[in-house]
């Protein structure tokens, strides 16, 4: 008789990018929902603006909390909009913080390095998780439409509690 190997896969979560919220919609000229992602402008003379992602959570898998290792954010920064910096929640709990990113360009369509942050050590998640994104968007006056941001996608990697 074969010996069977059981191998525990990590499971992964993802959401679609037109759910995308954003935390202050009077900074935002205009919203472009479409079937593959979200799209904003800045209002003249705006500069951050915080979008927040609701995540699908797995709180128990096989009877164990699984543990948070990695979250994607894929994005198209046009011009010279820029993410600053990435949060990521566990209901009203901070589990990490990364800043200084200044993460631009198209990174919309796969895992890179400028879309996705690894989590050392691996965190338990108990409630829902929330990834949130601060975005610099300048409004250039000669050409108002030419900075913006579109969100593709979110997503998070877990791994087995044990």
């Amino acid at each position: 008789m074969k010996n069977i190997v059981s191998i525990r896969l990590k499971s992964s979560m993802w959401i679609h990018g037109n759910v995308v919220q954003v935390q202050y919609p009077g900074g935002i000229m205009q919203i472009n929902r479409y079937d593959y992602g979200a799209e904003f402008f800045a209002l003249y003379n705006t500069h951050e603006n915080w979008f927040h992602f609701p995540m699908p959570t797995p709180v128990i898998i096989d009877d164990s909390r699984p543990k948070l290792v990695k979250v994607f954010v894929f994005y198209n920064a046009v011009g010279n909009t820029k993410i600053n910096e990435l949060r990521v929640y566990d209901g009203p709990r901070r589990v990490k913080a990364f800043e200084n990113l200044n993460w631009s360009g198209d990174h919309g369509s796969g895992v890179q390095s400028e879309n996705s942050r690894t989590i050392d050590p691996p965190e338990t998640i108990f409630f829902g998780l929330g990834i949130s994104v601060r975005v610099t968007l300048k409004y250039d006056l000669e050409s108002p439409r030419s900075e913006r941001i579109v969100f593709t996608s979110a997503g998070a990697d877990f791994k087995p509690s044990s």
